[in-house]
């Protein structure tokens, strides 16, 4: 039902007056202007709008924009979560063509198996599998898995331990663990005191581990 809002012309607005009026204010204050409407100038001031909300009870179609203003937003700070983006429709700087490239050379790059494997045979002392293993601290039945599974994830320590008895330089070393999806970390006093004993071409494991149990570290082949 109409009503009579008294400004200095006393003027009557009807309903869908007030309802654009209303829209206007909730797409300037609450909505993400488009560049494509048209802006509509208000002749009642924000404390008015506010008033004239509240007073006439539009209820439903205050909260029905609202919500929609709300949607809206939503769906442009958050493309494809929100319900009615697809996936497949986004655009990606990121092209599906150079990923699956990159993909596909993992099947091509070195494992750590056969990375470990290729160190062995090029050993400089030319020892045996055996007398490498032994060294490592690593039992027959864990170097038999490590040689038949060419995909096979060793430890953390595995690695390190192979390193050592190898007697492997600091970028080999480095090299071998990245293979296991490994690093030596700038922030583990373990690591440092591995590495340091690595730069320094100490590898004698009983000493290396007496560096790790002086400074409280878990010990290599424990």
């Amino acid at each position: 039902m109409p009503f009579k809002f008294f400004r200095k012309n006393k003027i009557k607005i009807d309903q869908e007056a007030k309802y654009d009026a209303i829209k206007n204010f909730i797409d300037s204050h609450y909505g993400v202007p488009r560049a494509e409407e048209t802006q509509v100038q208000s002749f009642y001031n924000e404390e008015e709008l506010l008033e004239l909300a509240k007073r006439e009870q539009i209820g439903i179609e205050y909260e029905q924009l609202m919500r929609k203003r709300e949607r809206e937003s939503q769906s442009r700070l958050s493309p494809g979560v929100s319900k009615g983006h697809r996936l497949e429709k986004r655009q990606y700087n990121t092209s599906q063509e150079s990923i699956e490239a990159r993909l596909r050379r993992i099947s091509m790059e070195e494992t750590f198996s056969r990375m470990l494997l290729r160190l062995i045979d090029q050993d400089p002392k030319k020892r045996t599998d055996v007398a490498i293993y032994k060294k490592a601290l690593v039992d027959r039945k864990l170097f038999s898995k490590i040689r038949s599974k060419e995909d096979y994830k060793p430890s953390k320590n595995t690695v390190l331990l192979f390193a050592i008895a190898l007697e492997l330089s600091l970028d080999v070393t480095l090299d071998l663990l990245n293979k296991a999806e490994y690093t030596l970390s700038r922030t583990s006093k373990r690591d440092i005191i591995i590495e340091q004993c690595i730069i320094e071409k100490n590898y004698d494991i009983d000493e290396i581990n007496g560096w790790l149990y002086k400074f409280e570290q878990s010990l290599l082949g424990v």
